[in-house]
């Protein structure tokens, strides 16, 4: 019997991310294997819960949610790994790995991001081009013309968490 579990998501707001929160650990509690997200007709709302909850489903980091552009017409990437050190960041959501794994990774990668009572906000990438991050940091995201069956055959860590990413179906409109 596979479970399937179905969240539908109409705007972000504190609210929608607080109720989106609890409707994936309802799911989980009743043996979800997989999710429906449903995000039609949704009418936008604030970005940063947006961003909260896109980084709720993402195991890696330095995964880019969004750019932004400033006035010059550059573009700022905007990864998880901003909104991870939030102190209402919930954890990695919808995989059988722990909900602290990514934030874990992140302060293996960044000690110096985290004080003694918390965390202090201030993620490298928030300021690094995409540039700096490969060239200074070494973080290689991979792409849409990378060959994924490679890339988990020669990294049984990335592989691992792959395999335990439960499977996610986005409903969006045209």
């Amino acid at each position: 019997d596979y479970k399937v579990g179905y969240i539908r998501l109409t705007r972000f707001s504190k609210a929608s991310t607080t109720r989106y929160v609890e409707a994936v650990q309802a799911l989980e509690d009743a043996g979800a294997q997989s999710y429906i997200l449903d995000v039609r007709n949704n009418y936008g709302g604030v970005i940063q819960e947006a961003m909260l909850t896109a980084s709720t489903m993402l195991r890696d980091p330095h995964a880019v949610l969004c750019y932004t552009m400033n006035a010059r017409g550059g573009f700022t990437p905007h990864d998880a790994e901003e909104y991870i050190v939030d102190s209402r960041y919930p954890g990695y959501l919808l995989s059988s790995e722990s909900k602290h794994a990514t934030i874990d990774q992140v302060q293996k990668e960044n000690p110096a991001m985290f004080v003694a009572n918390g965390l202090a906000w201030d993620p490298p990438s928030s300021y690094a081009s995409l540039h700096e991050q490969v060239t200074k940091r070494g973080i290689r995201r991979i792409g849409y013309r990378d060959d994924l069956a490679t890339i988990l055959e020669k990294d049984p860590v990335l592989k691992a968490q792959f395999q335990a990413q439960k499977k996610v179906v986005l409903l969006i409109n045209e």
